[in-house]
């Protein structure tokens, strides 16, 4: 059995140059063996397996966005339905996060607050307390995160899990084996002030100053070790569940 991360995106190429793409910067987290991992490009429309031959599943993020509803995205949300319905371990991360709550009948599109960057202050709810990933987070921790589109509604029965004025839905569990992450794990101080850099024009359209957004980053390693918990709970097939 593989572990699978769904690449639904490349990063920016000034970043692929220094720092590699999106997988690799999971692969720096979960702790897994590269040669147990396979990455499959579904952007690429490159095929995802049978679910029996998959032990966890990670899906990245992506400069699409899913209330596109583009053909690629739309089978690969098919997929990922099934999955959890397997009870394969899922995770979704920002674009992976949105694809995973619409494949789950949840209500995914631009959030009326406009566009959310920089490093976060996240509050985690009461469900927050007992859940395998969230446990040791306390009432709060810091995330890297940016993104113009949210969950709005989440899929019927999920539960949040993190939140902020922004965003409620920052984090989320569906049933006993699917989390989905609004913010970024995989991020370092470096990659969110690129995307920061990026996206100047859009914050300065929101009256957001980007250099006080950058100067205000710090590390989330808190955030990031959510991702070895993820790896730990798959290779255990959710044994770590009561």
């Amino acid at each position: 059995m593989s572990f699978i991360i769904i690449k639904t995106g490349c990063t920016l190429e000034s970043l692929i140059a220094t720092k590699g793409d999106f997988e690799d910067w999971f692969l720096q987290h979960l702790g897994l063996p590269r040669e147990e991992v396979q990455i499959i490009n579904v952007q690429n429309n490159e095929s995802l397996p049978d679910f029996l031959e998959v032990s966890g599943v990670l899906i990245t993020g992506s400069h699409s966005m899913v209330s596109n509803k583009e053909d690629w995205s739309e089978k690969a949300a098919g997929w990922i339905k099934g999955a959890v319905e397997a009870m394969v371990p899922v995770l979704g991360v920002c674009f992976g996060h949105q694809l995973l709550a619409h494949a789950l009948g949840g209500k995914v599109g631009p959030n009326p607050k406009g566009l959310e960057g920089g490093t976060l202050l996240l509050e985690t709810t009461a469900a927050a307390k007992t859940d395998p990933l969230f446990s040791d987070c306390g009432n709060s921790f810091f995330a890297q995160a940016v993104h113009f589109e949210s969950v709005l509604t989440l899929p019927e029965g999920a539960i949040a899990l993190a939140g902020n004025q922004h965003d409620p839905h920052h984090a989320f569990r569906y049933g006993e084996n699917a989390w989905g992450f609004q913010f970024h794990p995989e991020f370092d101080v470096e990659i969110i002030s690129d995307y920061i850099r990026y996206l100047k024009q859009d914050f300065s359209d929101l009256n957001i100053d980007s250099q006080s957004l950058i100067n205000n980053t710090s590390s989330t390693d808190g955030s990031s070790q959510l991702l070895q918990k993820f790896s730990d709970f798959s290779q255990n097939q959710g044994c770590f569940l009561q």
